[in-house]
């Protein structure tokens, strides 16, 4: 801007001066008011403050217009034609994913073996944050980087350089680019949204499809040391259970051996067929005692007859529960039929047990060869028909919106600066 010369402001005096042509005039253009002495309007010094306060106003706008094209307008230019003319076009491919768990139904047998391997503690596991931080890790970085060869894919020449990776890029470089290209959110209700962006459609579906299979290996893997575990108690208990049920058997053997071949069932039946017959004959003759006593001598014939009769019939009643006893080895019947019948409970406790067993060990190897927890895409990925990244107009408008606030916040401190240190 031009600088005003320093010179001092010639005042307006004389008939132009606004106070003469404001006076009224009479008759021949002569002012009838009296004539007052002329005084300059403004005073030359107070001119030449305000000529100083002009151009100093006139820097600070040339400065401001300067500094707003350095930290505004020039980044703002450099982002667009950044993302305008050089920036490789790049494919985003976004798609959601969610995850599912197999629940096997309840059985005894699967209830025994819950009960001593423990309860299953996937309710307690927030599969969604698992899969978002799983996507977004080193292990899964360098497991796709072995099977598409991301660092020869990303450091190629057709990428410009501000998007490439570099061919020898170290673990932590891949996983920052990996984390720049990968980008991952989770959402309400366990669902994840992958978004991956390469440089050309091919690739990118591609590099999500592995994305999707890898996550949902991840999750079978989850519970597959827990099921093969389950597979080995199942199968020691269907172990422990034969043996108990074998010992079961032996046991029940040499008690039959011992008793010879002893069978309570036909045993009650035989003893309680005869001594309930001869039983029924001592109470019909001890009815037809007391019937004759009424009527006869106490030592007549027929009454000593019948005394004689019912005595037999107790001796014979006693021996048949001798014999009885002489067959079981001496001990009593009831003892006998006790044992038996605690060796019979014994079997077929085992027998239900070593069932249980097989079916339990049926139950954990189906449940093992079932995937428990696996992957849905119920937003597939796809081939993105279009490039998406860079937007030019959108990157350079909020360039210029951040770089606007930071210059305000910043003019803001170098003022308050300014003011505090008195310059």
């Amino acid at each position: 801007m031009d600088e005003i010369p320093d010179r001092p402001i010639t005042p307006l005096t004389g008939p132009q001066s606004p106070a003469a042509r404001m006076a009224p005039r009479g008759r021949g253009g002569k002012s009838w008011l009296p004539e007052r002495t002329e005084r300059p309007i403004i005073p030359p010094a107070l001119g030449r403050q305000l000529e100083a306060l002009l151009a100093s106003r006139r820097q600070k706008l040339r400065q401001f217009g300067l500094r707003a094209a350095i930290f505004i307008l020039l980044p703002t230019a450099l982002v667009w034609f950044y993302t305008a003319v050089i920036a490789t076009p790049g494919y985003v491919c976004t798609y959601e994913i969610t995850y599912q768990s197999y629940q096997p139904s309840s059985t005894l047998s699967s209830t025994l073996i819950q009960s001593s391997f423990g309860t299953n503690t996937a309710d307690s596991i927030d599969y969604g944050t698992l899969l978002y931080e799983y996507i977004r890790s080193s292990q899964l970085a360098e497991q796709i980087d072995r099977q598409m060869h991301l660092r020869d894919y990303y450091s190629s020449d057709r990428i410009d350089w501000f998007s490439r990776l570099g061919r020898d890029a170290s673990q932590a470089k891949l996983l920052s680019y990996w984390q720049s290209r990968v980008s991952v959110s989770e959402g309400f209700g366990g669902y994840v949204t992958v978004s991956v962006e390469g440089y050309d459609p091919q690739f990118t579906m591609q590099l999500a499809q592995n994305i999707e299979k890898a996550a949902d290996h991840m999750m079978d893997q989850l519970t597959a040391g827990p099921e093969a575990a389950a597979v080995i108690v199942a199968t020691s208990q269907l172990a422990q259970a034969n043996t108990a049920l074998q010992a079961a058997n032996n046991q029940l053997t040499a008690f039959r051996d011992t008793h010879g071949d002893f069978n309570p069932d036909f045993i009650a039946k035989e003893l309680g067929t005869i001594i309930g017959a001869l039983e029924s004959q001592v109470a019909n003759l001890r009815a037809q005692l007391i019937q004759d006593q009424a009527n006869m001598q106490p030592g007549a014939s027929q009454i000593v007859q019948l005394k004689l009769q019912i005595a037999g019939l107790e001796s014979q009643i006693a021996s048949e529960r001798q014999r009885l006893a002489e067959q079981t080895g001496g001990t009593s019947y009831s003892d006998v039929v006790e044992q038996y019948q605690l060796l019979l409970s014994n079997q077929a406790l085992a027998t239900s047990i070593e069932q249980a067993a097989q079916q339990g060990l049926l139950v954990a190897e189906a449940d093992a060869a079932q995937k428990q927890n696996y992957v849905v895409d119920f937003v597939p990925p796809y081939v993105p028909d279009q490039p998406t990244e860079p937007t030019p107009l959108i990157d350079a408008f909020e360039t210029f919106l951040a770089c606007l606030g930071l210059y305000g916040i910043g003019n803001l401190l170098f003022s308050a600066f300014r003011d505090q240190a008195g310059v």
